[in-house]
């Protein structure tokens, strides 16, 4: 407590003496640089985006257009779990006001560095350390930790302000709202990412803080304020998504891998320090190569940040609230190789650390070496002249373009460039999440789980394919399968399932290159190539055109690329699967040159190469604003259905077209596409045989399988009609279900059509009814095909009988939830003899 009062009263007098008026405004003027540079990091400086970046835009995407934070396009249909939702929601929900992506993403970080700025600027801190802890902000800005769609950066920052929250209400006699803003902002921080989550503990600092000087102040405030400022977060993220989502964060968690040793935790740590001197975008000058000497030496920055701050009355606090999270992410967390953004609060502490000591040697010094005020204006000259310095040596700030010009992601670049190819209302299939926006679709299915994560994919790929407007194939990962035959997307376009569309090429950007495939050959292909220097180039097809786009099965992908041939536009590597006996894995690789060079010379270079295709292009330069703009006039909502049945319902409307009678009876269904388009059924004229019927009259051929005390089937007097007998099912288990007795099918094939009228009450969801066999696996699945005004709806399906066995139809109902049930059938066409109802 004396350090405390000590620290503020030595600020608040030297003020009022004016013996220091010069470096008070040296620190202001600090200030304001450090916030300027901000905002020219968030807002004009590039957004490069990596593969996360890509499919993580899904989360936002689907709350500013959806109003639920999901991530259907990895599979998370109805929640996201892969990551907390807090840092997605905030992003889309700038989005719904009207934010660009681009502008969304920076708003959160510069958020937390602008209100970092303003809590050190109106605190006790002397003006040394106040100083210090602004270059603590510069990190982001020299070290090209830039705004993106992952929460890290957003994370580092609130970890760090919040920690000067705390520190400088201590300072400032315990001040319960800044006690109350630092929790909540490191309590934010655990919530905002997994690896975030021991973040909160170092508020426990400052309670046994409080505790033990507890008889001299008022404790119960702070202390309350302490509490209160953690809990208004961390209540509402645990109840409403970590304890609801619990066995699925925990079974996502564990994938990763995240924890070992830890004597690998800290070589995996060091290793991180290596590969960012080298490639984290860190300026080569000797300012910074200086003051990050001990990454390359080996030495873990918490190691040094610790015992700088204890060094100083100000920052004891901050220096031991500040542990749990570094120490955890050295010690024991494994899952970091990839994540330089996790490494933010470590390296702000640092940098904030050694710029709180260097300031505060040089404040001493100055004093010592120059009289009267000029001291502290030589010491303000200095500081401010060594900021300057520093952020001058800031790639991002160096490449910043300041401009009214409204700037974009290339993935907007690049889904105006896929619309253009495949035209409004494609139904798109692709692999996991990347492609979703960029591709251009409308409706957009994951198709890896039918064709790459099964061990048999479908026998006829060309009719699995055929539905799609365009199946969409990208770099990453390209030659991972699991089924029997070894074949990826690629595969199938290099064997000739799969024909060229079109494609995207980028210069700046792996992650965003892609083919456009499609089992019919292309009326004319095109293409677009986006430029290091944001030209971008529209290619279509043309004969002895200027251009050649080419694409060949290499034994590897450098094989393409000779030192002696003409340097290509563009050159591109897919792999695929590796082959077996240990023979070099192969590769897809796609070049775009001039014609004439690849006709002098080019296929020379395409030795040990299978050409697949050779396609003369034209080319013509696009104005990127005026696409974008387009875009975002005529672009049309993504939707992502779950299952392929789904998919081929949204693109093309219904397979089936089912006309009832005024009773509610099936009577007629029409095939409207698929294998049996422009086929029709009549259930009225003796076409089609029931094996069967239930008006709900009685329970007769219904078994209740009940796991719970509650739950069951009971008639009411009123149902589809006024006087028409309703069956009411409830389920108090999941386990729960109501099913039909088994019927036989016919010995010769056939089509089987089971249907029932549904409808849920209060707010309970429609059940899901299937056709079982006797080996209880569901064969067939019902989807709503008909909806009344009144809330009835009717489910039905169909599938073929192959073979004779035993069926039954099956309803389960969401626990806790009921519906009325009606008119169930199972009836099968062609001219079959009626099969007798058969007892399980």
């Amino acid at each position: 407590m004396k350090s405390a009062v000590s620290t503020g009263n030595q600020a608040s007098l030297a003020t009022r003496s004016g013996k220091f008026e010069w470096d008070t405004y040296a620190v202001r003027v600090t200030a304001l640089i450090v916030a300027t540079c901000a905002v020219v990091w968030a807002f004009f400086c590039d957004h490069p985006q990596e593969f996360d970046d890509i499919g993580l835009f899904n989360a936002p995407y689907m709350y500013a257009h959806y109003g639920a934070v999901t991530y259907p396009a990895h599979g998370q249909f109805h929640s996201l779990v892969i990551h907390p939702p807090i840092h997605y929601f905030l992003l889309g929900l700038l989005m719904k006001v009207g934010l660009s992506p681009f502008y969304a993403e920076a708003v959160p970080p510069l958020f937390m560095i602008l209100l970092g700025i303003y809590l050190i600027c109106f605190s006790r801190f002397p003006n040394p350390i106040k100083a210090g802890l602004y270059l603590g902000f510069c990190v982001p800005l020299f070290l090209s930790f830039v705004p993106t769609m992952r929460p890290d950066v957003h994370r580092g920052l609130a970890l760090f302000t919040g920690l000067i929250a705390l520190e400088s209400g201590r300072l400032q006699n315990w001040s319960t709202r800044r006690l109350f803003l630092g929790s909540f902002l490191l309590t934010y921080a655990s919530a905002l990412h997994y690896p975030g989550f021991s973040a909160f503990l170092g508020v426990l600092v400052y309670l046994i803080w409080i505790l033990r000087i507890r008889s001299e102040l008022n404790w119960r405030k702070p202390t309350f304020a302490l509490i209160a400022g953690g809990c208004v977060i961390g209540l509402p993220y645990l109840m409403l998504f970590v304890v609801p989502h619990f066995h699925e964060i925990l079974a996502d968690v564990a994938s990763t891998e995240p924890f070992g040793g830890v004597a690998a935790s800290v070589r995996i740590h060091l290793q991180v320090y290596s590969s960012l001197l080298k490639n984290g975008g860190m300026s080569t000058a000797l300012a910074p190569r200086t003051l990050f000497l001990p990454l390359a030496i080996g030495i873990p920055l918490i190691f040094l940040s610790t015992p700088a701050l204890l060094a100083l009355r100000a920052t004891r606090g901050m220096a031991l609230a500040s542990l749990p999270y570094p120490l955890f992410l050295l010690l024991l967390m494994n899952h970091k190789l990839y994540w330089p953004g996790y490494f933010l609060p470590e390296f702000m502490l640092y940098v904030g650390s050694v710029g709180a000591l260097l300031a505060s040697a040089l404040y001493f010094l100055c004093n010592r070496l120059v009289p009267g005020r000029w001291s502290a204006l030589a010491w303000g000259l200095l500081c401010i002249t060594g900021l300057a310095t520093l952020l001058n040596t800031s790639p991002s700030l160096r490449a910043a373009e300041i401009s009214l010009d409204l700037r974009v992601h290339e993935a907007e670049i690049a889904r105006s460039a896929g619309r253009m190819i495949i035209g409004p209302n494609a139904l798109v299939g692709s692999r996991n999440a990347v492609m979703f926006y960029a591709s251009g679709a409308k409706y957009y299915y994951d198709v890896s789980p039918d064709v790459l994560w099964t061990l048999n994919p479908p026998l006829d790929l060309n009719g699995y394919f055929k539905p799609f407007d365009a199946i969409v194939e990208h770099q990453a990962f390209s030659g991972l399968t699991e089924n029997t035959q070894g074949k990826s997307l690629v595969s199938w376009y290099a064997d000739g399932i799969l024909n060229l569309r079109g494609f995207y090429l980028s210069f700046d950007n792996p992650a965003l290159r892609y083919l456009v495939l499609n089992t019919k050959p292309a009326n004319q292909i095109q293409g677009f190539a986006l430029l290091n220097k944001g030209q971008l180039d529209h290619f279509q097809e043309l004969r002895d055109g200027e251009y050649e786009f080419v694409s060949a099965v290499c034994d590897q992908a450098l094989t393409l690329v000779n030192p002696t041939a003409p340097k290509p536009l563009f050159t591109s590597a897919f792999l695929l699967p590796p082959e077996s006996g240990g023979l070099p894995q192969k590769a897809l690789v796609t070049w775009l040159t001039k014609r004439k060079d690849y006709i002098a010379s080019g296929r020379a270079i395409l030795t040990n190469c299978r050409v697949r295709d050779e396609v003369s292009l034209g080319m013509e330069q696009v104005d990127v604003h005026q696409m974008v703009a387009t875009l975002r006039k005529t672009d049309q909502t993504i939707q992502f259905p779950e299952h392929l049945d789904d998919a081929l319902e949204a693109r093309y409307g219904p397979p089936l077209e089912f006309k009832v009678t005024a009773d509610g009876w099936v009577d007629v269904i029409n095939f409207r596409r698929g294998e049996h388009s422009g086929e029709s059924y009549s259930f009225s004229k003796g076409e089609s045989h029931e094996f069967f019927r239930s008006d709900m009259n009685s329970t007769d051929g219904w078994q209740v399988n009940r796991y719970g005390q509650r739950g069951g089937l009971t008639l009411l007097p009123d149902g589809f009609r006024k006087g028409d007998e309703t069956g009411k099912y409830s389920s108090g288990s999941s386990r729960d279900h109501l099913s039909s007795i088994f019927v036989n099918e016919p010995l010769q094939s056939g089509i089987v059509f089971f249907s029932v009228w549904a409808k849920p009450l209060a707010n309970s969801e429609l059940p899901q009814v299937a056709l079982q066999n006797a080996n209880y696996t569901l064969i067939g699945q019902a989807r709503p095909v008909v909806t009344l005004p009144d809330g009835w709806v009717l489910l039905a399906g169909w599938k073929e009988a192959t073979k004779r066995e035993q069926v039954r139809l099956v309803v389960v109902q969401k626990p806790e939830t009921t519906s009325l049930l009606d008119k169930a059938l199972i009836v099968e066409s062609g001219n079959h003899s009626l099969n007798q109802l058969v007892q399980p």
